[in-house]
């Protein structure tokens, strides 16, 4: 069944204008998905939306996807509990000057960690939030630089799980053969536009070269004043115990940098299988945690 190009981006449309309205992100992705349930079947909009999502579920792809996810939390759960994390901030404190180097670094530490966009904002908003807490940067500005270098490097790097699940989705959906999914994903590196401009504007942000607007610029002067973290927000540390280091650990840096260098020259190496790798650190941080 042929629809009206208008109905075709209703869908995009209803979720792009409740998002910038609401500024709620999951509300508006449901209501797109409602409008288009409603579209492909009028009268009963729930047999779509239930028969979609049981599919989609079922995906061997999805199914991986959802459980790297949570071996990725439950790792980086790991790492602040052992009080690695707490020791590579120690670490980087002393070598850290500025304001500009803080920022700088965690752009570094996104490049580093290429093989996961999740990952990648975990790791480096965990290690470096206290860092630039410490020479006045707003969590507005640490979260615009760990989001703009972490899915953007993830996707223009294809030894990723970005580069997995989109060949996967393309042989799919039939726009690549089997078994050439990945290649084609490379060839469409080069045209990734967005991707390209958000990951290297980021050094140009944090010299000031491009000037800050809007809300940044008053989060900033906001953190300038000595309030880092935003009116009415509660921190990570206050609302979730997994953001608190055991008593008793004894805090090594080596323990953040050692299982973050093997999980990605690990991952690399082993035919991208970053599932089985992230299980195999969750051993080894268990493992020093419970000893």
């Amino acid at each position: 069944m042929e629809y009206p190009v208008f109905l075709i981006f209703l869908p995009t449309i209803v979720v792009l204008v409740l998002a910038l309205w609401t500024h709620r992100a999951i509300e508006s992705i449901l209501a797109g998905v409602v409008v288009g349930a409603v579209i492909l079947n009028p009268g009963d909009p729930l047999t779509i939306v239930s028969e979609g999502t049981l599919k989609v579920m079922m995906d061997d792809t999805v199914a991986w996807v959802i459980l790297v996810c949570a071996c990725m939390g439950s790792l980086i759960a790991l790492l602040i509990k052992s009080g690695s994390v707490e020791a590579f901030t120690e670490f980087s404190i002393r070598y850290i000057k500025t304001k500009k180097g803080a920022l700088y670094v965690t752009w570094i530490l996104g490049i580093f960690l290429f093989v996961d966009d999740y990952l990648n904002s975990l790791a480096a908003g965990s290690a470096m939030r206290k860092v630039t807490d410490t020479y006045k940067t707003s969590r507005e500005m640490l979260a615009y630089v760990v989001d703009s270098t972490a899915a953007p490097i993830s996707v223009l790097i294809p030894i990723s799980t970005w580069g997995v699940f989109f060949g996967a989705l393309l042989e799919n959906n039939g726009v690549a053969a089997e078994g050439q999914g990945i290649w084609v994903y490379i060839e469409s590196i080069p045209y990734m536009f967005y991707a390209w401009a958000a990951f290297l504007l980021v050094p140009f942000v944090i010299a000031q070269k491009i000037p800050l607007l809007g809300t940044m610029k008053t989060a900033e002067a906001r953190a300038e004043a000595g309030q880092c973290i935003p009116n009415g927000v509660v921190s990570y540390d206050e609302f979730s115990q997994s953001g608190t280091m055991n008593k008793g650990s004894k805090p090594k840096v080596w323990l953040f940098i050692l299982p973050m260098f093997v999980l990605v020259s690990s991952t690399m190496y082993f035919d991208l299988d970053f599932f089985e790798r992230c299980l195999f650190h969750h051993g080894i941080n268990s493992w020093y945690d419970g000893a």
